[in-house]
């Protein structure tokens, strides 16, 4: 077990990390604009979310909740365009077994365009000290509030428990056939992957548990990626007046795709088995 004293050294480090990765990467954004950066950026902005959600939770209240606030704004703000590309990705992939989807990717890359040009305008417009200054009062209020005083090795595991709690929650109300209870699975997932990642030096826990929690999350994207891109070719067939049954083929095959990878995930209860039992141990 890791004394008190340790634990609070093990955050101070998560967040300086995450503080200064975040920093590097939107100059590294700001400058270049790119693809690597920008998803690198989005993925650091989910773990500095997760982990001031994890401490909130943790302290039983919200610290300085305007840190919170604006990475969420800011998150948002890339949202659309990695849907965008998601999708372009998929399409690229089978355009040459379903040449007809052409046009998908065509009315895709235009959107592309328009969301490079708005999140380019944002970036430019925006300064780090602006997030630089949050950071500052957010750790400022941490410490000095009595959150790390009363920390202990059962309350990590309490609130690790609550977030496998929300995760097995979502699972088991899996519908099947209705995709967004699985979104909503990944959502979760998510949650207590990161959670898990803030607990990773303080419990030894090994990396290739780590990266099973990201496989499945992975997994699950898949499933939200296929069950978006229907929905786009309905929307872009409505659009453009196009006859869907040009794309009966293509269609089925997304969904013939979309159920292997549901198949995959209910192949994972090993490891939900595991983090329950992980759960158990006395910390």
């Amino acid at each position: 077990m890791e004394t008190e004293v340790n634990i609070i050294k093990v955050f101070e480090e998560r967040f300086k990390t995450l503080k200064e990765l975040f920093g590097n990467l939107f100059l590294e954004v700001q400058k270049s604009f790119d693809d690597d950066a920008i998803h690198d950026l989005r993925v650091t902005t989910r773990r500095l979310l997760a982990f001031i959600d994890f401490l909130n939770e943790l302290c039983g209240q919200s610290n300085y909740p305007d840190l919170r606030l604006s990475l969420r704004r800011f998150a948002k703000r890339f949202n659309k365009m990695r849907d965008i590309q998601v999708q372009i990705g998929y399409f690229i992939n089978f355009v040459k077994k379903f040449p007809k989807t052409l046009d998908f990717l065509v009315e895709l890359k235009k959107r592309e365009k328009k969301q490079i040009k708005n999140l380019k305008k944002y970036i430019e417009t925006s300064t780090l000290d602006e997030f630089s200054g949050l950071f500052f009062f957010y750790w400022s209020e941490i410490k000095n509030s009595n959150c790390f005083k009363n920390l202990s090795s059962l309350s990590l595991a309490e609130t690790a428990e609550k977030t496998f709690d929300e995760l097995n929650f979502a699972k088991g109300n899996i519908i099947l056939g209705n995709y967004a209870t699985y979104h909503k699975t990944r959502i979760a997932l998510k949650k207590f992957r990161y959670t898990i990642e803030i607990l990773e030096k303080i419990w030894g826990i090994e990396k290739t548990r780590i990266k099973e929690l990201q496989q499945i999350q992975n997994n699950l994207g898949e499933i939200q990626d296929y069950s978006v891109m229907l929905t786009e070719i309905d929307k872009i067939c409505s659009k453009r007046k196009y006859d869907m049954s040009n794309f009966f083929d293509f269609v089925e095959f997304i969904k013939q795709k979309r159920e292997e990878k549901e198949k995959e995930f209910w192949n994972c209860g090993e490891i939900f088995d595991f983090w329950a039992n992980f759960l158990k141990n006395d910390y």
